[in-house]
């Protein structure tokens, strides 16, 4: 390896365990990880652990970082519990200019795409930075680009990185503050592993998990009265609910949504069948497909720089899964999310 975000006990272990995080750079990408040679991606990495542990509340595990012949010399990739989620190409020589959709005037150079969101994007010679920017492009180095791409990589896959040990560590620290809580809900009420699964779900709807004291009082309270994880879910979303609403609000404090009318929810709560499992919403691939193609025509058309949907709280876990593939950008509230004092906007009403 080029170099290592920790020192590797692979050649005293004959059985290697695998890195939750990876990054794999061709023989061209090098010089981006060399410290030696003025390559800046170690440190950049570091500083997103760093940014991602404070904005979400849990530690992110060391990135270890390699070079892989077998690659493409520009392409590096991305590899969660050694297996690749995420690949792109960086020329190393030139600067990537990103189109925000804005451009006046387009640039000449090689055509990509933005390896995190997908934007349609251009590398430029060095030289063209200033008229890029003047063109109205968003323009970054090829370490920038490598950057958000694994940020973006790793808030995805942020759920499948908390393991049980951790979830439990975290819990034992809580446990120094309120003792109490902790002796009175962990093993007797819900174990380590319940809990595991409510903050992987929390996470996987980017919802920050940093105050664990509250969220460990509200499961406390749901899980005495049920069994079911959408309602410890719902619960605990509830409690959190204005650090929820704060991500999506405007300036002026306005939370702009979509919402559902009266009979669509109507309709939605009626397809709702208990099974042994908890509730599931029983609707037939093509209704399904035509709400999510509507929800989409509905958000293309208002342009909302934060998608909301509003429901009510026993249809919110269901919607949630029914949109995440196909819209993954939206956030899916409840009513019972929403704080008193929070102006809610609706923009516009799925029928």
């Amino acid at each position: 390896p080029v170099a290592a975000a920790k020192p590797s006990s692979a050649d005293s272990d004959p059985i290697t365990t695998v890195d939750p995080l990876g990054v794999e750079v061709g023989y061209a990408l090098v010089t981006l990880v060399d410290e030696a040679r003025g390559g800046t991606l170690l440190t950049r990495v570091r500083a997103i652990r760093r940014q991602i542990a404070t904005e979400t509340g849990l530690l992110v595990p060391p990135v270890h970082v390699s070079d892989n012949l077998q690659l493409g010399p520009r392409v590096y990739t991305i590899l969660v519990k050694g297996v690749e989620v995420a690949r792109g190409e960086l020329y190393t020589d030139r600067l990537l200019a990103i189109n925000p959709g804005t451009v006046t005037q387009v640039m000449e150079g090689i055509s990509a795409r933005e390896p995190a969101f997908g934007l349609p994007a251009v590398w430029v010679a060095q030289d063209r930075r200033e008229q890029a920017l003047a063109a109205g492009y968003t323009v970054v180095d090829p370490t920038t680009a490598v950057s958000t791409h694994l940020s973006e990589v790793i808030r995805t896959f942020l759920p499948d990185l908390l393991t049980r040990q951790q979830t439990k560590d975290m819990i034992d620290r809580v446990g120094e503050t309120a003792p109490k809580l902790v002796e009175e809900l962990v093993p007797k009420i819900v174990s380590v592993g319940d809990v595991q699964r409510v903050l992987r779900q929390l996470l996987r709807e980017r919802v920050p998990v940093r105050d664990l004291m509250t969220i460990l009082e509200a499961l406390a309270d749901a899980a005495a009265i049920s069994k079911d994880p959408d309602v410890h879910v719902e619960s605990v979303r509830a409690a959190l609910g204005r650090s929820i609403c704060r991500s999506y609000q405007a300036e002026n404090g306005e939370l702009g949504v979509l919402s559902l009318s009266p009979a669509l929810e109507d309709a939605l709560m009626a397809s709702l069948t208990r099974t042994d499992r908890g509730a599931v919403l029983a609707l037939d691939p093509n209704r399904a497909q035509s709400l999510a193609t509507r929800l989409g025509e509905a958000l293309a058309t208002e342009d909302l720089a934060q998608p909301v949907l509003l429901c009510s709280p026993m249809l919110r876990p269901h919607l949630w899964r029914l949109f995440s593939r196909a819209l993954p950008h939206v956030a899916v509230l409840s009513h019972a999310e929403i704080p008193a004092q929070v102006r809610v906007l609706s923009v516009a009403t799925l029928d």
